[in-house]
């Protein structure tokens, strides 16, 4: 409030003063504050690391999940020890201690971002030594992201297992199958596929469901469906992705 400078020199223009002095160290002058400077922007920083840190968990914890799936392969490396009784084993250790770090990095984060935009009276300094810890949750973070780096370039797509998996579930084709009959005008369409498929794991499609149809509206959908090309724009989706992102 610049009590005893305002009583002692009224004329100064103090704001002024301090906006200068303080902007000439580089900083930003922030002019309402309580004793300290307000933690709102970095609460702010730390939810947005928090954001980041549950992209990089997702990923590790479904990395994980696509190795016990036998989705991805693990590459041996000759000197690390999978197990210490099963000497076959080749654990995804890199993901899981990423996850770990993770979790131990966001706890942290969420407790800092929550204490520090809170202050009794505007009295409370209790914040100065949770400031303390900012390091350690950033550090987890970068240990972290260190370890799923270091997994994902240990693995690789099981491709043949992968195909076998498609082939295993025709029933995806249950959603093409109903739409291709209700072009040829079967109103029942929807029903009659759920009945053969829904639950049962498989589809057989009713008489009529591969007629040969001509062309609506230009699009060829008589050609037969091959379970392994039925991924729609999943590949240009995911380039353009990439592209923007990068």
């Amino acid at each position: 409030n610049f009590n005893a400078q305002a009583k002692l020199y009224p004329q100064k223009d103090w704001l002024g003063f301090s906006r200068k002095f303080v902007a000439g160290l580089g900083l930003e002058p922030v002019m309402a504050t309580t004793q300290i400077e307000p933690g709102d922007r970095l609460a702010f920083c730390l939810d947005l690391v928090r954001g980041l840190n549950n992209v990089w968990l997702n990923l590790a914890r479904d990395c994980w999940l696509y190795i016990a799936l036998d989705y991805f392969k693990q590459k041996v490396v000759a000197k690390e020890v999978g197990s210490s009784t099963m000497p076959h084993k080749v654990n995804p250790i890199d993901f899981e201690n990423s996850e770990g770090n993770l979790e131990l990095a966001n706890s942290l984060l969420t407790m800092m971002s929550n204490k520090l935009t809170i202050s009794r009276l505007q009295r409370d300094l209790s914040d100065s030594t949770v400031k303390r810890n900012l390091g350690v949750g950033m550090g987890q973070t970068v240990l972290a992201i260190k370890s799923l780096v270091k997994g994902l370039d240990k693995i690789e797509p099981n491709i043949e297992f992968l195909k076998q998996e498609i082939k295993n579930h025709p029933e995806m084709m249950a959603e093409a199958r109903q739409l291709k009959m209700k072009l040829a005008g079967d109103e029942k369409a929807y029903e009659k596929i759920k009945a053969l498929t829904r639950g049962k794991g498989g589809i057989r499609p009713p008489r009529g469901a591969n007629a040969p149809l001509k062309s609506v509206k230009g699009s060829d959908v008589s050609r037969a469906f091959a379970l392994e090309e039925y991924i729609g724009l999943a590949e240009k989706i995911t380039d353009q992705a990439i592209r923007g992102l990068r």
